[in-house]
């Protein structure tokens, strides 16, 4: 990403960096204090939301969407897909927004605020205080857990990214092996259970999307599909795990409570209008996985026409196969096939390696924030030893059973985890630190806003969010159930357990956290009701910084630009 940089220094005192650029170097103030890295910043505006929409549309709305769609109810799948998109969606982007470009830090940091409560609605007293303390270090492992988080999310989807590798390979034939069903792996009745990822992040996907769904309509019995799709059974809504399911898609797809929006937004310059970004990437999400769902279950269709399948549903047994399945059925059908399955596949791979870009920067930059000196100027290898870890962490999911270690992955790793840090995050920013306070920090950027905007974003954050969020996580908890082979049966029993402990791998910082800072500040407890000094510092010189900026540009950007320049 293009990013720059500038510094200036007040009389007597130390040097500070403007959140225009980076210094290049760790270095020490005139104290002796370790001085932090200047933070370098999207030199456009086009740049943050271009790469927002890399990382967040993409593999949880082309891949994953179609088969959870199908596997609840198709069309009755929309309905809550949309109301918590709109509910929680937008109002979890507008939030991390607020939170990553206020602060100017990664999750592992960002949260180190913790608020001194005040006023007559908090009297003091020995179990208000306690009760204070408790609330102020629960939260500082949020952003542990969020980088535990979406390091988990990186092994597995290596592995979907390495099924896409070997797809594009066996594209570079001109008589495409998924054409017939003389196969080895053919199954009787001709269908694959592999998976594959299809990510769709830039506009250049949206040209194959249109083609894929043109083609798919055009299909005979593609209306078989698109009518399980599109026409909802109500009486589906009253089952509470279809629920469930469309608030982790949301999540999962629109990358809430995972980091990734809170570090690419500490990217942005402290004055960028991102109230209309926060509104459109959920919208752009959203539809970018109904629109695909157009192209899966129009060819979907198709296939039971051929096989004589009435009832769609019956397919929905391949699960994260269905994609797979789909995409390559629908190229096949397109006059010079093997080059339209070429060009798609390599488009996948060099989107599903953006998304990785975006996951991968959310564990290192938090990293770095802890440790600038050391980690800081060793970027280059840290990332490439992070890298190498979650590769040989992603082994197992290639065994001859790596196929149910993934489905494991899948079923634990993004939902519990997920729902349980969502849920704690919108409790943290609304309740703790204060919804209203976190407007009031949003406006401080974007300038003041109007009454009704302000009552209705308070709103949300503070009963409308919370409210959903809590539902589904109680909702998650009553019914909760294993993941099932394809004959219906239960996974073994110790699977639970591994898919337990992978979910408290995310969860455990947080009260793991909360028992160091407790130690480390055990002579004076009061310093865990106060912001960390490196938390007020980050925000006072991203403050200071922005008032510098000579030349406003579009979004409020600046065009005042010293130091290394862009990288």
């Amino acid at each position: 990403m293009g990013l720059n940089c500038a510094c200036s220094r007040k009389s007597g005192s130390k040097d500070i960096c403007t959140p225009t650029g980076d210094s290049g170097k760790d270095d020490l103030g005139t104290d002796g204090s370790k001085k932090e890295t200047a933070r370098v910043l999207w030199s456009r505006p086009v740049e943050f939301i271009l790469s927002l929409i890399g990382y967040a549309v993409g593999l949880g709305n082309i891949w994953r969407f179609p088969y959870i769609t199908m596997e609840n109810g198709g069309g009755a799948f929309l309905v809550p897909y949309i109301i918590f998109m709109l509910f929680c969606g937008i109002p979890f982007c507008y939030m991390e927004f607020t939170l990553g470009q206020f602060t100017g830090l990664s999750p592992v940091k960002a949260f180190e605020f913790a608020p001194l409560f005040k006023g007559k609605y908090f009297p003091h007293n020995l179990a208000t205080t306690l009760l204070r303390i408790t609330q102020s270090v629960c939260f500082v492992g949020l952003g542990w857990a969020m980088l535990i988080a979406s390091s988990v999310l990186c092994i597995y989807y290596n592995i979907v990214m390495a099924w896409v590798f070997y797809y594009l390979g066996m594209s570079f034939r001109w008589n495409l092996p998924w054409k017939s069903c003389n196969n080895s792996w053919n199954t009787p009745a001709c269908f694959s259970y592999s998976e594959v990822v299809v990510y769709v992040t830039a506009p250049l996907p949206y040209v194959f999307l249109t083609v894929l769904v043109i083609r798919g309509i055009t299909l005979p019995g593609s209306s078989i599909g698109l009518e399980f799709y599109l026409k909802p059974k109500w009486e589906k809504l009253l089952d509470f795990t279809i629920w469930t399911r469309a608030a982790v898609q949301v999540f999962y797809s629109l990358g809430p409570a995972w980091g990734g929006l809170i570090t690419m937004s500490s990217y942005n310059h402290y004055n960028r209008k991102f109230n209309r970004d926060a509104v459109l990437l959920p919208l752009i999400c959203g539809g970018t996985g109904i629109f695909g769902g157009l192209a899966v279950f129009s060819i979907t269709g198709h296939m039971a026409y051929q096989m004589g399948i009435k009832d769609v549903g019956a397919l929905m047994r391949n699960g994260p196969g269905l994609a797979f399945i789909a995409y390559p059925e629908a190229l096949a059908q397109i006059p010079g096939a093997p080059i339209w399955t070429v060009l798609f596949f390599a488009m996948l791979i060099t989107l599903g390696i953006d998304t990785q870009f975006a996951t991968l920067e959310t564990m290192t930059s938090g990293l770095m924030d802890l440790f600038p000196t050391t980690i800081g100027k060793h970027k280059i290898l840290f990332t490439f030893l992070t890298c190498f870890v979650e590769f040989l962490l992603g082994l197992i999911l290639v065994t001859r059973a790596g196929g149910y270690y993934f489905q494991v992955f899948d079923w634990y790793a993004t939902p519990t985890s997920i729902i349980i840090i969502a849920t704690l995050e919108v409790i943290v920013i609304s309740y703790i630190y204060g919804a209203k306070k976190m407007f009031t920090n949003a406006e401080t950027m974007l300038g003041p806003r109007t009454r009704f905007m302000r009552y209705f974003w308070v709103t949300l954050w503070y009963l409308v969010t919370p409210a959903f969020t809590v539902f589904i996580f109680i909702t998650m908890l009553i019914n909760y159930a294993p993941p099932m082979f394809t004959n219906g049966e239960p996974f073994p029993d110790w699977t639970s357990v591994f898919g337990w402990c992978l979910a408290s791998t995310s969860i455990i910082p947080i009260p793991a956290t909360a028992l160091v800072e407790i130690y480390r500040n055990r002579h004076s407890l009061k310093n865990l009701l106060k912001p960390k000094p490196e938390w007020i510092m980050a925000t006072a010189v991203r403050y200071e910084s922005s008032k510098k900026q000579d030349v406003p540009l579009e979004d409020g950007l600046s065009e005042k630009v010293t130091g290394s320049g862009s990288i």
